[in-house]
């Protein structure tokens, strides 16, 4: 709540009404610690879980075609950005955090920022992407890096624009250019909206262990747990496979050599223990079952 506020520039003051949505917000104390940071009663007329169930079939809606009256934005949740020299608090660093795109910024977004070499006849520049909030780079989590080189021999201040693009599917293209001359170079950086979540969940449970004094059941239970739920996942995604493979006879060699391919891409998403990159090709083919057996 206070990261809103500080992020859209207000106090509790300048709020005048507060609106309930989602099902978490039934537990009581939230209700409480709200009325205790703005002064006034939240409004909880509208049924929680049914505003956020009509917002989901909107969406669905708006993304098979249909006319909706509502307009829906995804926005980044990260600020997205690079390093370079210069002044953090009164002293010059070199790992000075450089927005490009800022956080609740609408995708898909592309931003451009133009950095300039440090001394004369500069060859090379190494550019570090990061995600985070913080003014060192070094606070923040670095999600790629790559190295420009052959620049050309000329004094300092040779100017290199950085330009990010990021997508609706948190594919985030990162590209540098040296304004001179047209070189260019660049790298795609996959999954950079869930980038966090990894570490983020070891954080929780690094906190959660510390809280209940590392209790080693607790590790063993919270192992166990783990295992089982990736056992769960790779048995749900078998079981999938052979309905799939069951209906090879029956299907035009175009969708076999499609569902083919896709159940080769969970296979060795599943060998590698890699749930991200199954994800999505577990989609696809759930979706081209639940066409061909309706």
């Amino acid at each position: 709540m206070h990261i809103a506020l500080k992020d859209a520039d207000f106090t509790a003051s300048d709020v005048d009404e507060i609106l309930l949505v989602g099902g978490a917000t039934r537990t009581p104390c939230i209700r409480e610690r709200l009325f205790d940071e703005f002064g006034f009663e939240p409004h909880g007329e509208i049924d929680p879980d049914l505003c956020v169930a009509q917002g989901a079939a909107t969406q669905a809606a708006m993304l098979a075609g249909e006319e909706v009256s509502a307009i829906l934005v995804d926005v980044t949740p990260y600020t997205y950005g690079s390093s370079a020299v210069a002044m953090l608090h009164g002293e010059q660093y070199p790992y000075v955090f450089i927005p490009i795109i800022r956080k609740n910024t609408c995708l898909p977004v592309s931003k451009t920022e133009a950095f300039q070499t440090m001394y004369d006849g500069q060859e090379t520049v190494e550019i570090t992407v990061y995600q985070g909030e913080d003014a060192d780079a070094l606070n923040n989590t670095e999600i790629g890096k790559f190295t420009v080189t052959g620049l050309k021999d000329v004094p300092a201040g040779n100017v290199i624009t950085l330009n990010l693009t990021l997508d609706l599917n948190g594919l985030l293209q990162v590209s540098a250019t040296e304004k001179a001359t047209g070189l260019e170079k660049s790298i795609v950086i996959e999954n950079t909206l869930n980038a966090a979540q990894g570490e983020e969940m070891q954080s929780a449970k690094q906190r959660i262990l510390k809280l209940f004094g590392q209790n080693d059941q607790l590790i063993q239970t919270m192992a166990a747990e783990h295992q089982a739920g990736q056992e769960s996942e790779q048995s749900a995604a078998q079981a999938l496979i052979k309905q799939a493979e069951a209906l090879f006879e029956q299907v035009s060699a175009e969708d076999q050599e499609d569902m083919k391919d896709l159940i080769a891409q969970i296979n060795k998403a599943l060998e590698q223990q890699d749930s991200t990159a199954a994800k999505e090709p577990l989609e696809q083919l759930q979706d081209i079952l639940y066409y061909l057996e309706s």
